[in-house]
């Protein structure tokens, strides 16, 4: 499960740059997506959509805008706890990130 926000005909998610998703993505863009509750329990049928991974600068900053418009205190209370936690394990506290925009078929 992620984090996602619609804007216009497009879902927009953030998620780890070098996560196994982008990796998987970048060799093939077709996707499924569903509605899950926060546990990931599926809400309904998933259906084909197609992905593009987004890593400028310009584009991070606009989903990141989008979530916290969407959100707003649970997103960012989210988010503190996994910093602290990356930092607590020696991580930088913020990974590289990656813009996910899909598009429903």
């Amino acid at each position: 499960p992620v984090w996602f926000v619609c804007d216009g005909a497009r879902l927009f998610a953030l998620t780890d740059l070098h996560s196994p998703k982008i990796w998987r993505m970048r060799r093939n863009p077709r996707v499924l997506v569903a509605p899950c509750r926060a546990g990931g329990k599926l809400r309904s049928k998933p259906v084909p959509a197609r992905a593009e991974v987004l890593t400028t600068t310009e584009d991070l900053q606009r989903v990141q805008r989008l979530l916290i418009e969407r959100y707003k205190i649970s997103y960012r209370l989210v988010m503190l706890i996994y910093r602290v936690g990356r930092r607590l394990r020696g991580q930088r506290s913020v990974p590289d990130g990656a813009a996910l925009a899909i598009t429903v078929e």
